[in-house]
């Protein structure tokens, strides 16, 4: 017979295999296995803030899943017949192209990796932009985009998605963060 781990405070019951598995030694084993679940709880509980980033979230975000592609929009600029980022003058948006971040893998995408977009035209031609936008002065077009993951969503109802999509570009945003929307657009 296999010799059973003694529990912590050594009884005879747990080593003594010549009265064969007693109701100690299951109580012994259960005791064990009991310990031995909580234990793989905690750690699975300390290990899950990795992958689900709570305690990192900036106040006014929370975490959100969007497991289905749901439509956003997003203003760009447009600089030389390109579609770019106004943040960081990098990021190129590209008709059926999906963009990932750079940065989280299976777990959840720092903040600051993530694609921002907003549910409404009008929240997203009135987006303000940081101060130390790389393109602020340039033209801007709202795109309409299409987000999955595990992201992370403002009061404000902002998205931040670690995967998106462009599916059209629907117009120029003026300086009065007016939208010239095409009748096809009307009332989303």
């Amino acid at each position: 017979m296999t010799a059973l781990l003694p529990c912590s405070h050594l009884c005879d019951a747990c080593t003594d295999d010549s009265a064969g598995v007693s109701t100690k030694v299951q109580k012994c084993v259960s005791r064990q296995k009991r310990r031995t679940q909580l234990a793989l709880l905690t750690l699975k509980n300390s290990r899950q803030s990795l992958f689900v980033p709570e305690l990192l979230v900036p106040d006014g975000w929370s975490t959100a899943t969007l497991n289905q592609p749901r439509t956003l929009y997003k203003v760009v600029a447009a600089v030389d017949g390109r579609l770019v980022s106004i943040y960081d003058s990098v990021t190129q948006y590209k008709l059926g192209q999906t963009l990932h971040a750079k940065r989280g893998g299976a777990a959840w995408a720092p903040l600051h990796a993530c694609y921002f977009a907003f549910p409404t035209m009008q929240q997203a031609a009135s987006a303000v932009f940081p101060r130390n936008s790389q393109l602020a002065k340039a033209a801007r077009m709202l795109i309409e985009v299409r987000c999955h993951g595990k992201g992370y969503l403002h009061r404000n109802d902002m998205w931040a998605m670690p995967h998106m999509t462009t599916v059209s570009v629907i117009g120029q945003v003026t300086e009065a963060a007016e939208v010239a929307i095409p009748a096809k657009y009307a009332g989303r």
